[in-house]
């Protein structure tokens, strides 16, 4: 049970990260107004990074500080269990990113590093993996955590038609698969009506490419390094599409967006694994009337292995998808200079969903500077505070936001912490 702890312990808490590529200030930026500028010819945005986490636990809440670093206090996580527990988290950069404007066309390309993780799972298995509590005779306790992780490169190129109140696009992304993690299924544990046997259900898939590696219990890899530490080798492949569509009717916009709507396929040679764990064992403890025999021998390594049931798969590659990001947004300009709107993000999957909202207005202040402010509230949090601003000069933009502002003062104490950052130099 201490691996499946350490599993869902480290990505619990691992930094994750997301962000659009195409419409990079559209999309991420919830306090974008409505109608910005069309007038150019090329656009070009040397950098844009995108921090974005959200769990159900507040660290310090959950961890005791020690000098300079952190410590998970078991109890106080335990104390602070829902029945629902979880972690949502995106990165992005986008290295290089570009706009060329041709009469009702609009083409755009660029290359980025991205990653996310989100991580699932019900109060009663946390209590029973730390607690070792199965929760009394006769009962089941099901260990089923929801564990998905994955790190690439892309390259992506897409156009959009404007006509006059419809904009529609595509945008395609290749993509070259750094590092992944998916744990799916799990381990329903059932104890007997007097406690003399524990049988375990397993169903179980492991999947792993540059980040673990399982031959026993005394025989674990976690190969782990700096993120996005391999160069571009497209070692693991993948092809991914996003779609949206504007509409304008009078002072209100609707947008929809779905997007990373495809696959990755993982084939790195010695460091892409397969696991799977099938069936049922029973677990009756050790008979001791052997115990002052001279060949009486326990062996707690092949237990632990047996429980677990893990076998590696004859699969060299497999494939995986990302989680569907569906994005909803619409604005009202009740000017030229203030608008209001609604945001909906949903990060979708067959076992995972996430979802956050936001409420916002912004202001242009002067000629070259506008600002925002944004009230949200997602999965984990009901309030947050978020501001923004926006630095508009003739040939260059630079905007900074963050959708819980606080969270950027003393990250620790809240559940959502958020920050972007955009440059724009249009030609």
């Amino acid at each position: 049970m201490k691996i499946l702890s350490t599993i869902v312990w480290l990505f619990m808490f691992s930094l994750s990260i997301h962000g659009q590529d195409n419409w990079s200030t559209f999309w991420t930026n919830s306090f974008h107004p409505a109608l910005d500028t069309v007038d150019f010819k090329l656009k070009v945005s040397p950098a844009n990074f995108l921090v974005d986490v959200t769990s159900s636990y507040k660290i310090d809440e959950i961890t005791d500080e020690l000098e300079t670093t952190r410590l998970l206090n078991w109890g106080k996580l335990l104390g602070e269990t829902k029945e629902k527990n979880g972690v949502f988290g995106q990165l992005a950069m986008n290295i290089l990113s570009t706009e060329l404007r041709v009469k009702d066309w609009t083409f755009f390309g660029g290359f980025g590093a991205r990653s996310e993780a989100n991580v699932d799972m019900d109060g009663p298995a946390v209590r029973f993996v730390i607690g070792g509590n199965a929760g009394g005779l006769d009962a089941t306790t099901s260990i089923a955590p929801d564990i998905n992780y994955t790190s690439w490169y892309q390259f992506y190129a897409g156009a959009q038609k404007h006509f006059e109140r419809l904009t529609a696009g595509l945008n395609l992304k290749l993509v070259d698969g750094v590092e992944h993690l998916y744990f799916r299924g799990g381990y329903d544990i059932s104890t007997s009506d007097i406690f003399d046997e524990i049988r375990i259900n397993r169903e179980v898939l492991i999947q792993s490419t540059s980040l673990f590696r399982f031959k026993g219990v005394e025989d674990i890899d976690f190969l782990t390094t700096l993120p996005f530490r391999d160069a571009i080798g497209f070692d693991n492949v993948g092809l991914l599409a996003d779609l949206f569509a504007s509409y304008k009717m009078g002072k209100n916009e609707f947008s929809v967006f779905v997007g990373d709507i495809g696959a990755i396929n993982w084939s790195q040679k010695g460091r892409t694994y397969e696991y799977e764990a099938l069936g049922e064992t029973n677990y009756t403890g050790v008979d001791l009337s052997d115990a002052f025999g001279n060949e009486f021998i326990f062996n707690l390594q092949d237990t632990v292995e047996n429980i677990l049931g893990l076998e590696q798969t004859d699969t060299d590659s497999y494939s995986s998808s990302l989680l569907t990001k569906l994005q909803l947004r619409y604005i009202y300009s009740h000017d030229e200079k203030t608008s209001f709107g609604a945001r909906t993000l949903f990060a979708l999957s067959g076992e995972y969903n996430y979802f956050r909202v936001n409420l916002f207005m912004n202001q242009q202040l002067t000629r070259w500077l506008d600002a925002s402010v944004i009230y949200s509230f997602d999965r984990y949090s009901e309030a947050n505070l978020g501001l923004s601003a926006r630095v508009k000069l003739k040939r260059f933009d630079l905007g900074v936001s963050s959708q819980n502002v606080l969270a950027l003062i003393d990250p620790y104490r809240y559940r959502l912490s958020n920050v972007q950052i955009t440059t724009q130099l249009k030609i």
